[in-house]
């Protein structure tokens, strides 16, 4: 079956913790789980709240950068709804 699902035209969503970000493996982590399913790293779409760049801050960029490098897209979910890091948000490589 997984097989099957790498091959179809989907697009998953996930929301993503500021603990998560804030593991140094992380970004390796979901790279590795793509890999080994053969799901192309464009076909994942990880949403990332306003409020983990506050949490998390500088933390995050690097996981961040790490996955949209590898072609995940990464959207801000959120925004607006509260404090936020705009100067941090902008400096990531989101996608939506």
């Amino acid at each position: 079956m997984r097989h099957r699902l790498a091959e179809r035209d989907l697009t998953f969503a996930v929301n993503v913790s500021p603990v998560q970000l804030r593991s140094p493996g992380f970004a390796d982590g979901v790279l590795d789980r793509l890999a080994e399913h053969g799901v192309p790293a464009d076909r994942l779409v990880l949403e990332v709240t306003e409020s983990s760049f506050v949490h998390v801050g500088d933390l995050a960029v690097p996981q961040i950068e790490r996955l949209a490098e590898a072609g995940v897209v990464i959207a801000v979910d959120d925004f607006g709804a509260g404090r936020h890091r705009w100067a941090t948000c902008a400096g990531c490589r989101c996608g939506r």
